[in-house]
């Protein structure tokens, strides 16, 4: 089973987003109540902004708000009624949004949205291309075209110009981006591996960090916080405190076992660390050296949309049910 995930936190709210098409029974009496909207839709993905309000990427209502933690909901102008597969705050505080085919901007906080027009090389076809970009508003996509064998593209001032990104792989899936001023990290997937690419701040060409080989529903997760790296593969944890040359395990408060497709997320101010795993949730506060387990009581299904609000309350998705924790978690 596939699950991504995305975590921000803006102001002091967390958000910890995956998607999964499991559908799970909740235990409702015990750690978690349940929250209802009316607008007949499903979430895919979800943001708390700056000025703390909530927006809700949806499967086919485009992007729903709500500026009193989830009371009341209307939807935001300008964007389609289609299925918005991401939203994303960046450094300047500019969200973005994509579906499947367009990309959108907000600079209200996402009350309203302007379709981007992204100028990319001629074999970019928005059908059957990754297209994504990091916080600092790199872009960066693969051709998945059978001429240009997957390549690697990259940009660093909103399409104007793009780079062929050199890397000696025949055959990439996809690929992810995580940057800042001092270097740029790639997470390339293939068929049976995973790669951590990593071009510093003054060096000509990306060098490979870090290499796992994968088993079938499993990829390694990359995340970049400050010059830290973290990174996880089905069974292990593992952090590089020098831009990726030398690597360590990490397992403090971490139950042992496979992982199942681990998710790690991290905060928008690069203080707090997710980590889910099954049915599992933790959090870090020093930079993933120790791990904090929170006991939620639901031991099956996966995390979705979750977020760890101002107030400390775990809110968001388990499956495709909207929860919100009884108690802070911290």
């Amino acid at each position: 089973m596939k699950i991504f995930c995305l975590a921000i936190v803006l102001l002091g709210s967390i958000m910890l987003f995956s998607c999964t098409e499991k559908t799970v029974e909740i235990r409702y009496d015990q750690f978690w109540e349940p929250l209802t909207y009316s607008f007949g839709t499903t979430i895919n993905s979800l943001l708390i902004t700056k000025s703390n309000y909530i927006l809700a990427g949806t499967t086919d209502k485009g992007v729903l708000i709500s500026k009193d933690k989830w009371k009341t909901w209307n939807k935001a102008t300008g964007i389609a009624d289609t299925s918005i597969e991401e939203l994303k705050q960046l450094d300047d505080g500019k969200i973005v949004a994509w579906t499947e085919k367009k990309f959108y901007s907000s600079s209200d906080e996402g009350q309203s949205w302007n379709e981007i027009i992204i100028q990319t090389p001629e074999i970019f076809n928005p059908y059957n291309t990754n297209l994504t970009l990091s916080s600092n508003g790199y872009w960066l996509f693969v051709g998945k075209n059978s001429v240009d064998a997957r390549k690697i593209y990259l940009s660093t001032n909103d399409g104007n110009t793009w780079e062929n990104v050199k890397i000696p792989i025949d055959r990439i899936n996809y690929c992810k981006i995580e940057a800042n001023d001092n270097l740029v990290v790639l997470n390339i997937f293939t068929n049976d591996s995973s790669f951590i690419y990593i071009k510093k701040k003054n060096e000509s060409e990306f060098k490979m960090r870090f290499k796992l080989y994968l088993g079938n529903n499993s990829a390694l997760n990359c995340r970049l916080l400050s010059n830290n790296i973290i990174a996880s593969d089905d069974y292990k944890l593992y952090k590089s405190i020098d831009m990726g040359d030398n690597w360590k395990e990490i397992i403090n408060g971490i139950i042992e076992g496979f992982f199942n497709v681990p998710i790690l997320t991290f905060s928008y101010n690069k203080k707090i660390l997710l980590f889910t795993s099954n049915s599992n949730l933790y959090y870090s506060t020093n930079y993933g050296d120790n791990w904090i387990y929170i006991d939620t009581g639901q031991y099956y299904g996966y995390y979705a949309c979750m977020y760890i609000t101002s107030d400390n309350f775990l809110i968001g998705r388990l499956g495709w049910s909207f929860v919100r924790s009884r108690k802070p978690i911290l």
